[in-house]
């Protein structure tokens, strides 16, 4: 009897995580933008704001934060040496799954766009030196990236998770923000060269 009781409580268990997980993608799903061109980025920006109450970060169209990191070669990283120029502002973790599945992708924009002026920059949140050098390492990552160990900046852009990115135009304001690379990031960055 005691069995049959265990194994129930441990059948009902592994459904209901299987529940909860599903629906923390779903989530991520849904605090993702995607879109045609910077208008279509604000409206479906402001219907995911609607139907997604976890999205709390920057709207489209309002201007980066004032900020200042350094990068991994010693160079700074702001909301000023950023003015001018587009850029790709990625916030990812050492452990995080989904940062090192989106790292190909960002490689692969990083080639494109920065012979165009675009900036890309990972922005590693909370974690060591050590632990940046081995996500770069495991991730693959071949763009630029500054270290926030204390998560300032972070929540100043509103980031609830990782990944976040952030697309900004050459005036500092936001194009895209969301938790995965939108599907037409090619043309967006396009447009804004």
């Amino acid at each position: 009897m005691i069995k049959n009781f265990k194994f129930i409580a441990l059948v009902i268990f592994v459904l209901a995580l299987g529940i909860f997980l599903g629906a923390c993608e779903a989530d991520s799903e849904l605090a993702s933008k995607k879109s045609n061109d910077s208008e279509s980025i604000a409206r479906q920006n402001r219907e995911d704001k609607i139907d997604n109450t976890l999205n709390r970060g920057l709207e489209v169209g309002a201007r980066i934060p004032e900020f200042e990191l350094t990068k991994s070669d010693g160079a700074k990283v702001s909301d000023k040496t950023l003015e001018g120029n587009p850029a790709v502002l990625v916030f990812w973790s050492l452990y995080c799954s989904k940062c090192k599945k989106e790292t190909p992708a960002v490689n692969k924009i990083t080639a494109k766009f920065s012979r165009k002026g675009v900036e890309i920059v990972g922005i590693n949140i909370g974690e060591t030196r050590e632990e940046i050098e081995k996500g770069i390492k495991s991730f693959g990552i071949s763009y630029p990236v500054a270290a926030d160990p204390n998560k300032k900046v972070m929540k100043k852009f509103g980031a609830i998770g990782t990944p976040t990115i952030v697309f900004v135009d050459k005036t500092g304001k936001v194009k895209y923000y969301g938790n995965k690379l939108p599907e037409d990031s090619e043309r967006i960055l396009d447009s804004l060269t």
